[in-house]
């Protein structure tokens, strides 16, 4: 072990959280960089992402090459230490990957040609704490491992996950799954063998035709990156994350009153942000639920709870508040296309 080697960074938990924040994982591994940090614990087995993506970053066996997306760089408040940290680490092809294991490429094409199907039409709106029974098929036929189907709950409570038991038919599998609290707000297929991998789902109910999942996780994961970006005024940050094609309202019963026709008016939205900022109007989110996909529109509802304050109001006293809204799912990345932030209701 060379002698200057004082710590690293591992890197296991910005890939196996169950929701994973990929800009956060960037950032964090660009600031590590930027700190002078070269050694990264990391390892194939630490799982993928639902669209087949390593996490944190893809490693070749010169070294680790971070794959930072081009809207990262663009959306993130200090992009000054995400360009730096990302050529710092391009520059560091000795960089030791401690954790580092290499799959053959058989295996490793074979995964990315599984996929699953529902066989018979998923109950999106069974009742919490019912039985409902799941049928998929897996293909091409499953050759090792269990497969496994996962219900994600629409207000973000413990999944439920249940093993799939083969049919008579080869590659066919049945589950008795219990509904999520909250209700069915998602749902994965996926195979565990040396680690979990979630399969492409080409008739997933959630599915958006730009292949976006329009389910809980994208509300929750909007929800909370608009509340930090709230916080901390960052209106790069606030930009990206409202939709620019089908942007309906953002409007709100105060504080900081935002009513139609001025709701619909995106180009003063950052203004608008910029002086809520100033009155130092803070949003904590308590609760959120994912309400349904509506396929024709492409639009994934939710609601949501939370507290509230602000200097201009009630002399910056915190009280409760609830909301609405919807995330316009037609792109490949999801974002606001409409949000109500309403008044008291204490």
């Amino acid at each position: 072990m060379p002698t200057e080697l004082r710590g690293g960074l591992g890197c296991m938990r910005l890939s196996t959280e169950q929701e994973r924040d990929e800009e956060l994982a960037f950032e964090t591994i660009a600031a590590a960089v930027d700190a002078g940090v070269t050694v990264f614990d990391t390892a194939r087995s630490y799982g993928e992402d639902d669209l087949g993506h390593w996490y944190p970053y893809y490693c070749a066996g010169v070294g680790c090459l971070p794959r930072i997306p081009s809207y990262v760089l663009e959306g993130a408040r200090n992009r000054s230490t995400l360009v730096r940290g990302a050529d710092r680490l391009r520059a560091a092809v000795a960089a030791v990957c401690i954790s580092l294991v290499f799959a053959s490429a058989a295996a490793t094409a074979a995964e990315e040609d599984t996929t699953s199907k529902l066989t018979a039409p998923l109950a999106v709106a069974a009742r919490p704490g019912s039985t409902i029974v799941v049928r998929w098929l897996v293909s091409p036929t499953n050759d090792g491992g269990a497969t496994f189907v996962r219900l994600l709950s629409r207000v973000g409570g413990s999944p439920v996950t249940v093993a799939g038991v083969q049919d008579r038919d080869v590659g066919h599998y049945t589950a008795k799954v219990r509904v999520p609290a909250g209700g069915i707000g998602g749902i994965r297929i996926g195979i565990r063998r040396s680690r979990e991998i979630i399969l492409p789902l080409t008739n997933d109910p959630f599915l958006s035709a730009s292949g976006l999942r329009c389910d809980v996780v994208a509300v929750k994961r909007i929800l909370t990156r608009f509340v930090d970006a709230y916080r901390r005024g960052d209106t790069a940050r606030l930009d990206s994350l409202f939709s620019r094609k089908a942007f309906h309202w953002y409007a709100t019963s105060g504080p900081g009153v935002r009513e139609l026709p001025e709701a619909r008016r995106r180009g003063t939205l950052l203004a608008y942000f910029r002086e809520r900022h100033r009155q130092n109007d803070r949003i904590i989110l308590r609760s959120y639920r994912f309400t349904g996909y509506e396929r024709e529109r492409r639009l994934g509802h939710f609601s949501l709870a939370g507290r509230r304050r602000a200097d201009d109001f009630r002399s910056g006293g915190w009280f409760r508040f609830v909301g609405k809204g919807a995330l316009d799912c037609s792109q490949s990345r999801a974002s606001i296309a409409v949000m109500f932030i309403g008044g008291p209701t204490d």
